[in-house]
């Protein structure tokens, strides 16, 4: 009898398909396994996200305000003047009121801090770190203001000394851990 060799038999088929879906589950596994990248991944992205809106939120507010003076109090007694902070929960206020909801933070910690400099500059830090200080994102924006004033604790204003040249933190905290601290962005 003579041998068919024009095809396959099925049980070669069943053969390769039974060793092709073994290499798709075991592929499928290598794939559902390296899901946590894509995890951290987005992650990422969403922290990436939420600080530079942060930062992009303050920055219209400072460019288009008519004067703009870090100090720990209130620059006067008048009802005109806003300012920025963060509070005790590490998030963004203007006029003590949270900018955005506790589902925005993701249980992130918002660091924001200020240098003045040359009596119109003024450079922002924006960063997201957790419990222990651990950073996961940070960006800073560089601000010419022509309306840019610092005053000191006294409500002094500051020509050559004080927060000049001096990064400090804007929060609701006063004086951690011998940091200047306390200062809030007026507007």
């Amino acid at each position: 009898m003579k041998a068919n060799n024009k095809g396959m038999t099925l049980i070669e088929v069943i053969v390769v398909l039974l060793i092709s879906s073994i290499l798709m589950v075991i592929a499928g596994g290598i794939l559902l396994d390296s899901a946590g990248y894509f995890n951290k991944t987005a992650q990422s992205n969403y922290e990436k996200l939420a600080v530079d809106s942060i930062s992009s939120y303050v920055r219209e507010r400072l460019v288009y305000a008519t004067e703009v003076q870090i100090a720990t109090t209130k620059p006067d007694d008048s009802d005109d003047w806003h300012w920025f902070s963060t509070n005790k929960d590490h998030q963004l206020t203007f006029d003590d009121k949270t900018v955005y909801n506790d589902d925005f933070y993701r249980s992130r910690y918002l660091k924001l801090t200020a240098k003045y400099y040359e009596s119109y500059r003024l450079d922002l830090g924006f960063s997201f770190t957790d419990d222990n200080n651990k950073q996961f994102y940070k960006t800073t924006s560089t601000l010419e203001l022509v309306n840019l004033k610092a005053k000191n604790e006294k409500g002094e204003s500051i020509n050559n000394s004080g927060i000049r040249g001096t990064l400090v933190d804007i929060s609701d905290l006063t004086k951690l851990e011998g940091k200047e601290a306390g200062y809030k962005i007026y507007l």
